[in-house]
């Protein structure tokens, strides 16, 4: 059976096929046909591989491009049933039932009557991650903080590649004043994404500057580096500061000159020193100590 791909100006079709892998004729055509597809619950419109791309992930669940419900994988044995047999209805355990509950009531604010369902759905299915995920926000709603670490602990050691989770143990870290786990938390969710802090300033500003505080420049010139690709002026003085640093002298004074041209009077003011202007010890020593930690 071959359903249409929802997602905007997609033309791929979507195989349900009892072959284990998807039926061999998919993998001929990859460009008009998939076996990987997820299918919204709500209204049955489905989403193939493509389409899906950067949207799946334990914090980032993908909505019905039709209905805006939630896509789940596709039941085959339902879509497909034997040939003269009714399918039988799956088992109502009743642990959509409790996380459907939960998930409305987390939206709607409700975060302590949230927290009971998603206990509730837990007990009928401890293994589900996904249950986990809402049990660990809503108890960092609550401000349970320990608790939520824990929760988010447990789900790291299951799905360690998941960047956005390090950067939510990050913050819950940093909550509870542990600002050198924090900041290999969030070290960690940079080694599987260096991207992911560009779009939060606080936590890069944190990392970077704790980095440098303790003279781990090596670790704090990447962060710095992206700080500074986004347009931060703090950030291009102190790429110059860590450049002086590591003995690095002819980017330093590169770095130094950028924010100078962005108008920093720090940098103003050093490079009116003419630090750069000779060789001597007292000028190296001047080009190693000029920076701003935060």
């Amino acid at each position: 059976m071959l359903l249409k791909c929802t997602g905007e100006n997609c033309e791929r079709l979507l195989s349900v096929s009892r072959i284990p892998g998807g039926n061999p004729v998919v993998a001929q055509s990859p460009e008009l046909v998939t076996a990987d597809f997820l299918l919204c619950a709500d209204c049955g419109a489905g989403l193939c591989d493509r389409c899906l791309a950067g949207k799946t992930g334990l914090f980032s669940q993908p909505q019905c491009a039709v209905c805006g419900g939630e896509m789940r994988k596709p039941d085959i044995a339902k879509l497909l049933p034997p040939p003269g047999r009714r399918p039988a209805p799956p088992p109502d355990d009743g642990f959509l039932r409790h996380f459907d509950e939960a998930r409305a009531l987390q939206k709607a604010g409700r975060n302590a009557e949230a927290l009971a369902e998603f206990e509730q759905a837990a007990a009928i299915r401890p293994q589900e991650p996904i249950v986990e995920v809402g049990r660990a926000t809503t108890l960092w709603q609550l401000g349970r903080l320990e608790e939520a670490l824990a929760a988010f602990d447990r789900l790291a050691r299951h799905r360690d590649d998941d960047p956005q989770l390090h950067c939510f143990r990050a913050e819950i870290l940093r909550s509870l004043r542990r600002d050198d786990d924090a900041v290999a938390a969030y070290q960690l969710a940079l080694a599987i994404d260096p991207a992911v802090l560009d779009d939060d300033l606080r936590a890069a500003k944190f990392t970077a500057s704790r980095l440098m505080g303790a003279e781990r420049f090596g670790e704090a010139e990447p962060v710095m580096r992206r700080l500074a690709a986004g347009g931060d002026v703090t950030a291009v003085l102190n790429i110059g500061y860590l450049c002086a640093r590591t003995d690095r002298m002819g980017e330093a004074q590169q770095w130094y000159q950028r924010a100078a041209d962005l108008g920093d009077p720090d940098a103003i003011e050093f490079l009116r020193s003419n630090p750069f202007g000779g060789q001597s010890e007292e000028q190296g020593r001047k080009g190693r100590r000029w920076g701003r930690k935060g």
